[in-house]
């Protein structure tokens, strides 16, 4: 079962007449407040709150009408009160009691500046201006709601919401913080009583917020012929991951010209949804695209590809998130790179969800009255196609993409994907037709693949309509696709794994003797307890405060926590003098170059090529994975253990990543690794 997004609480007068005996005292203090009306506890609780307070001689007024100035107000009050340094734009404010809210409102993108520069907080607000407030407050704090349907719909004075406010309201109305009256009517042109408003309050003071967003940026080397450039991405986190608790995750691609946050914004009202399921994504600009600071030229099949994969991998590492449960999602041609990425690599992605993928771009409108064929030729002739569109500026599209889109059938690419794949299409689309579902489903192999069709839903799956029922509909069927098919990923992950034990003694001849190289890595202690995640290893490690755990930095930037005793005992300064422990002590939080002393003859160690993966039980208690997917290993992983008396001591018995082993250990003794 999905999380729910919000937490759902009582509405309406039913509600408020059960919770009010309890609260009556409190709702009594206010002259004109009942203790037995529908809204005493609503008021009780905004007036203990401090988010609303009396209009004077112990009235609270509960049938005067809102005005802007209350809204924000109240949620400035909300906030906390943030101190406000600039009074901003605004020239009717001056002097006024809500001149710090609507400052504050402006700094945070919950007011605008209009042209006349005025404010009008005394101007009575409507109930779709209040919740178009509410959703964008409800934004910033994290907070979305994944409920829709057709509820909403069936309100008779449905067809009165503007356009501008259908998101707004959905968002309120599916979050239960701004219900129909008695008898189902919306009033979005209508006026709110202060009464009203303290109940609106009350409802939106139960949500929480369901994730976490950072913007980063992951440095891609060159690869295949493409450049090296960095992917500009949002990472969008449930918030209840954690490295005891870790989620599944979803690399998102967006279309032909369009950005990581997708046409109307499309991702980015869609992760935070995905988040409140449950599942962890990154979205991400292609080349030549949104923030990213490479050539459009440069963007092809092979580009698209490699940078779904790096943003993959970054995905994979952060605490959280479970490297072995990720999928991939494309929108249009991003639909198309996705099926390609799965493909390319299906130890990665286990999951593959097209939004109106497309299977055949080479008779695209996108060359408007121009063929494939001789946007290709002018792409030879002179270097690049230019792209031209109606609402952004044009691309200067490389002669690689339109080589790589002729010589590509699409439906065998789909053939070769393991995965399951679900193709979601509205029926309503006229860019890429939804006989493109059923094609992607008939040439998948994978027999839990499917087809989720949305009536009435064009290509951007209605978003510019301010409607987003399609949107929200295809959201989740995804997200049960992805949440079904990754869930039996991991099993059969785990299932694919097998005992390091039974490896051993089938090959305890194989082990070599080795022992450790000198070699420069890092080491610091800190003065907080650190979590991070070990991608080589895919483990997670936490160093505490306790003057004992030393953070220790691999070869390959990789990161683990041993003991202070063994540190010192196992490495020396760069110069070969000895180290103390005050060389960590006096520099906490700050990396010190430290020096492996060689130990030749101390270990010995079995290479397990990269396609078997084993799970090995540690000595001190860790569960290791050798050749995990989710990481890189080169040819395979090598088992270590100690040299007792001149033979394996396989009762300590530990992984060192095929990437660091060379570098790290003598391999003079151990086999050719092409060759086992």
């Amino acid at each position: 079962m999905k999380k729910k997004a919000v937490a759902l609480v009582l509405t309406g007068a039913m509600a408020l007449s059960m919770a009010a005996p309890a609260l009556a005292a409190e709702g009594a203090a206010f002259t004109d407040v009942d203790s037995k009306a529908w809204y005493a506890s609503a008021v009780s609780f905004v007036a203990e709150q401090g988010l609303m307070s009396g209009t004077g001689k112990g009235a609270f007024a509960p049938t005067a009408t809102v005005t802007r100035a209350m809204v924000y107000q109240t949620l400035y009050n909300m906030a906390g009160k943030p101190a406000v340094s600039d009074k901003g734009g605004f020239t009717d404010i001056s002097g006024k009691w809500y001149a710090d809210a609507a400052a504050w409102a402006e700094s945070t993108g919950l007011a605008a500046v209009p042209k006349d520069k005025t404010f009008n907080g005394e101007r009575a607000i409507t109930r779709a201006e209040t919740a178009a407030v509410l959703s964008r407050y409800a934004k910033l704090n994290n907070i979305v709601s994944e409920e829709g349907g057709m509820a909403m719909k069936e309100a008779p004075d449905y067809d009165k919401i503007p356009a501008w406010a259908l998101a707004d309201m959905s968002f309120c109305y599916y979050s239960n913080v701004l219900k129909g009256d008695d008898k189902g009517n919306l009033r979005p042109l209508g006026t709110t009583q202060r009464a009203e408003l303290a109940q609106i309050l009350k409802q939106f003071s139960a949500l929480t917020p369901v994730y976490t967003e950072t913007v980063v940026s992951i440095d891609v080397p060159e690869t295949d012929g493409i450049p090296a450039h960095s992917i500009p991405a949002t990472v969008t986190m449930p918030a209840s991951a954690s490295k005891d608790a870790k989620v599944p995750g979803v690399v998102m691609l967006h279309g032909t010209g369009s950005n990581r946050d997708e046409a109307g914004s499309g991702y980015a009202t869609a992760a935070p949804i995905m988040a409140a399921s449950g599942i962890a994504t990154i979205r991400i600009d292609f080349m030549g695209n949104g923030d990213s600071k490479a050539s459009y030229t440069d963007y092809c099949y092979t580009s698209a590809k490699v940078d779904a994969k790096a943003a993959a991998d970054y995905l994979a590492g952060q605490t959280g998130v479970d490297g072995a449960k990720l999928g991939v999602m494309g929108w249009s041609q991003g639909g198309t790179d996705a099926l390609l990425a799965a493909a390319a690599y299906p130890d990665t992605f286990k999951a593959v969800v097209t939004w109106a993928g497309a299977l055949d771009l080479t008779g695209s409108s996108m060359f408007g009255d121009t063929t494939f064929e001789d946007a290709y030729a002018q792409a030879k002739s002179k270097g690049s196609y230019t792209m031209t569109f109606d609402w952004r500026d044009a691309l200067e599209v490389g002669t690689r993409w339109f080589q790589e889109v002729g010589e590509t059938d699409m439906r065998k690419v789909v053939a070769q994907i393991k995965a399951p794949i679900l193709a979601i299409q509205g029926e309503a689309d006229t860019t890429v037709t939804p006989d493109n579902a059923d094609k992607i489903r008939s040439a998948a192999v994978n027999s839990a693949s499917d087809t989720h069709f949305i009536a009435g839903c064009d290509h951007t799956f209605n978003v510019f309509s301010g409607d987003l029922t399609a949107l929200k509909d295809a959201v989740s069927a995804g997200d049960d696709f992805f949440l079904k098919q990754l869930g039996a990923a991991q099993e059969e992950t785990e299932s694919d794994e097998g005992s390091a034990k039974d490896y051993i003694a089938a090959h305890e001849a194989d082990f070599f003797l080795t022992g450790k190289t000198s070699y420069t890595i890092e080491g610091m202690m800190v003065s907080k307890d650190t979590s991070f995640h070990n991608d080589l290893e895919n483990t997670d490690y936490t160093a505490k405060d306790d003057g004992v755990s030393v953070v220790l930095k691999g070869t390959s930037g990789e990161q683990w926590v041993s003991k202070l005793e063994k540190v010192l005992s196992t490495y020396t300064k760069p110069d070969g003098s000895a180290l103390t422990a005050a060389d960590f002590t006096g520099k906490k939080d700050t990396f010190v170059p430290i020096k492996t002393k060689a130990a030749p003859d101390t270990n010995f160690a079995c290479f397990v090529p990269a396609a078997i993966r084993l799970t090995v039980d540690t000595a001190w208690g860790d569960t290791l994975h050798v050749n995990d997917p989710v990481s890189r290993h080169g040819d395979g992983d090598y088992l270590v253990c100690a040299n007792k008396d001149g033979k394996p001591d396989f009762s300590d018995v530990w992984v060192v990543n095929g990437v660091t082993f060379g570098s790290t250990y003598d391999t003079s003794r151990g086999p050719a690794a092409a060759k086992v």
